[in-house]
């Protein structure tokens, strides 16, 4: 990708003006929802954190990396914007179409050759139409465009904050750095990127969630924002969508039960439930072990290998890390054996002495904390006592299953510590408040550990 400055002179004169409307329209909300809470001052912090990761991340992207996929996403949706209104509303349906026959209509009518073939992905054309439509209210400039995408990435974030503090409000303090001042989300998920989108959307998904499944709040809106979460997830990661949905699907699954008062009938229901899976597990037994033998381990096994090879065929001066697993064979036990490198490999690699580049030292100085942290909380409840809590706290338990199976999937399938410190970020919110709620809890989800309101 040719050296190219996206950043124009204008945009420095602009900066202020636009922080200052952003802070001018958070002022606004804190005195219509927050004028007597103590979350202003995370408000107002976090989202000054959230800009500054914006500008740097937009700055290191164009002096000192200068290039990268945030350019494709960003020059694919001025590209994008300039198709759209240039013969609208003729090509109005550009919109609507499929990501394959946009980027045969993009090599046909743009000139911007680095982006050919990218545009054929639904993520990366998804992600540029967002790009694109952003750049509308940023006068086409790239640092300005950046700070759009963080403001996202921070409603969602604060979406989170904003709810869990409601059921642990003494932990203010505490829960602020799970969601809005971790260094990785505040760098990797601030500019012109997936992780941006990715981070906004899940936390809007989560917390319209749990607002309207758990809370009980009856509010229509919440399962509008619902929908167009899942919507807007699909279309940038797909298996995000289908990871956080299946352990929300599950968590109703369990709320279900655990909502029916009378115990003789829970219990009853809960062992007829499970009894109805043993009995679809032994009917479609032959044709489950089937699958699993023929097709997904076979998946599997060469999606890891394949994506192993490419990776080291790629760098092969060596100037990259590698976060490899070793060969998969195509079995059950065999993958099983990995699971537990896959998921070391995703929460806590890069480790210090393997960051060459100083963006991957801070995740790894993050990743050490970390993993500190989490030996701690095992060490000191014996590793019995966590256990208990992740199995009778609902919500560390869905922070647990989450974290897991995402790990899992990172983990067998990233190999480069500068995609796995992105890839990994819709784990580190969640991780992070199994870590806080274990350490400040105690099995009935109460709090141990008594703050004072003042401190925090």
């Amino acid at each position: 990708m040719e050296n190219v400055t996206y950043i124009k002179y204008f945009e420095f004169l602009l900066l202020p003006i636009y922080l200052f409307l952003f802070f001018w329209i958070t002022k606004w909300l804190v005195k219509k929802y927050y004028a007597d809470s103590n979350l202003k001052k995370y408000l107002y912090l976090g989202l000054a954190a959230k800009m500054f990761g914006s500008i740097a991340f937009a700055l290191m992207s164009q002096y000192f990396f200068k290039e990268g996929d945030t350019f494709m996403y960003f020059t694919g949706g001025l590209d994008f914007k300039r198709f759209l209104f240039t013969k609208f509303p003729d090509n109005f349906n550009l919109l609507f179409l499929p990501a394959e026959d946009y980027g045969n209509f993009y090599k046909l009518n743009a000139d911007n050759f680095n982006n050919f073939g990218y545009m054929s992905s639904t993520g990366n054309l998804f992600t540029a139409k967002i790009s694109g439509f952003f750049s509308l209210f940023s006068f086409d400039g790239y640092l300005l465009t950046s700070l759009f995408f963080g403001l996202f990435a921070f409603s969602g974030m604060w979406r989170l904050f904003a709810v869990f503090n409601k059921i642990y409000p003494v932990l203010s303090k505490q829960l602020s750095w799970c969601f809005l001042f971790l260094p990785s989300i505040l760098y990797w998920g601030s500019g012109v990127m997936k992780d941006s989108i990715c981070l906004g959307a899940i936390g809007w998904l989560f917390s319209s969630f749990y607002l309207f499944f758990v809370l009980k709040e009856k509010n229509k809106f919440l399962l509008l924002y619902i929908g167009l979460s899942v919507f807007v997830l699909y279309n940038v990661k797909s298996y995000i969508a289908f990871t956080l949905c299946a352990v929300l699907l599950i968590w109703l699954v369990i709320n279900f039960f655990t909502s029916i008062k009378n115990k003789p009938i829970r219990v009853l229901t809960s062992l007829a439930a499970l009894f109805f899976c043993i009995a679809l597990l032994f009917v479609f037994s032959d044709e489950i072990m089937s699958s699993i033998n023929n097709e997904a381990v076979y998946l599997i096994s060469d999606t890891v290998t394949g994506a192993s090879k490419n990776y080291e065929m790629i760098n092969t001066d060596g100037s990259a890390s590698l976060s490899n697993i070793g060969d998969i064979q195509p079995n059950i036990r065999s993958i099983i054996s990995k699971v537990p490198i896959a998921v070391s490999n995703a929460l806590f690699r890069p480790y210090i002495w393997e960051a060459r580049k100083l963006n991957i030292l801070m995740s790894a100085l993050e990743n050490a904390f970390f993993l500190l942290f989490s030996l701690y909380i095992l060490i000191r409840g014996r590793i019995f006592i966590p256990l208990v809590k992740i199995f009778t706290n609902q919500l560390i338990l869905f922070s647990f299953i989450f974290s897991l199976l995402f790990a899992i999937l990172i983990g067998l399938t990233c190999f480069n510590y500068g995609s796995l410190v992105r890839y990994k970020l819709p784990i580190l919110p969640f991780y992070s408040l199994m870590l806080v709620l274990l350490h400040y809890t105690d099995k009935k989800g109460d709090v141990i550990i008594q703050i004072p309101e003042s401190s925090t």
